[in-house]
C-alpha cells in the first residue's frame, strides 16, 4: 500500500539505469475482491480505505511515468482477484512477500529467490506471468489538466520475463 514511498527509486531505475518495470495490483472497482482484502487484514482499514490506497497508487505510477522519457518502461495492470504474493524482481531475484493472515504482504517475512535456473525463481517467474496475462493492462488516454494533477497514458508492452541471474 505505500508505492509512494519507491517512487523516486522506481523513477531512478527507469529513467537512468535503463530498466522496466511491470506491476499488477487489485482493481479497485472489484468490490468483492477488495471486501475479502478488508476481511483478511487485521488492522483499521476498511474497504473505501483500500480502495483509495490503491487509487492514490496508481496515481503515483501514473506521476512517475508521466516524468519517464521513455514511458513505456513502465507498465501496469489491474487484477480481478486478490493476488496470492507481493512480488518484486530484478535481475534474477525475487523478494516475495506473502498475504498471511491479518497482514499485508509488505509488512510480514519476505523470501529472496535468486538465479533463473533455481527452481523456485522459475515457479514464481511462471506465476507471474501468467497473472499478467489474466490482469487487464492499465490503458489511461490523456486528459485536460484536472485540479492539480495531469494523467498521462500508459501503455502495456511485450516482455518475457526477467533476465538470467546467478544460480544459487
Amino acid at each position: 500500500p505505500e508505492i509512494h514511498l519507491l517512487q523516486d527509486a522506481l523513477f531512478d531505475a527507469l529513467e537512468n539505469r535503463d530498466c522496466r518495470a511491470r506491476i499488477i495490483l487489485l482493481d479497485p472497482s472489484m468490490d468483492g475482491a477488495i471486501s475479502k482484502r478488508a476481511e483478511t487484514v487485521d488492522c483499521t482499514m476498511d474497504k473505501e480505505m483500500i480502495q483509495t490506497e490503491i487509487v492514490k497508487n496508481i496515481k503515483v505510477l501514473e506521476g512517475v511515468r508521466s516524468k519517464l522519457t521513455n514511458p513505456e518502461n513502465l507498465s501496469l495492470a489491474l487484477h480481478q482477484n486478490l493476488i496470492s504474493v507481493s512480488m518484486a524482481g530484478t535481475d534474477g531475484e525475487f523478494k516475495i512477500g506473502f498475504y498471511l493472515n491479518g497482514r499485508f504482504a509488505t509488512s510480514g517475512p519476505q523470501l529472496k529467490v535468486r538465479g533463473a535456473r533455481n527452481y523456485f525463481y522459475q515457479a514464481f517467474n511462471d506465476h507471474f506471468e501468467r497473472e499478467w496475462e489474466s490482469a487487464t493492462q492499465f490503458k489511461h488516454e490523456p486528459e485536460v489538466e484536472s485540479s492539480d494533477t495531469q494523467c498521462a497514458s500508459i501503455q502495456s508492452f511485450p516482455q518475457s520475463g526477467f533476465e538470467d541471474g546467478e544460480a544459487e
